[in-house]
């Protein structure tokens, strides 16, 4: 949760390593990669392996996008990304809203 004294104190070190590495920016963004997926996989479990799968997708299709020089195949790239993420989205949001209203119609 954001409003914990475990959350801010996190964060307190998280900015404190931050700034301290302001001179190094890939140390840097590294650092902020590692933590950020610390912190969802001690929020949501295993669930982080979904996003880290998300982003390798997205980051291949992303440099097939800029090596690609028909329009089309860069269309079809960016559109298989938006489906994918956003399936992702409607399944894990929307899934148990459609099974409970499944349930409750048939009993």
């Amino acid at each position: 949760m954001f409003n914990t004294g475990l959350f801010l104190g996190l964060f307190l070190v998280f900015y404190f390593w931050y700034i301290l590495l302001r001179k190094a920016t890939t140390v840097r963004m590294l650092y902020v990669i590692a933590f950020s997926l610390f912190f969802y996989y001690k929020s949501s479990g295993i669930y982080f392996l979904l996003l880290i799968a998300s982003s390798i997708v997205d980051y291949n299709l992303g440099n097939l996008v800029h090596r690609t020089q028909s329009e089309i195949n860069k269309k079809l790239c960016l559109a298989f990304s938006v489906i994918l993420n956003l399936g992702f989205l409607g399944y894990f949001k929307y899934s148990n809203f459609l099974v409970d209203g499944i349930y409750n119609l048939t009993g």
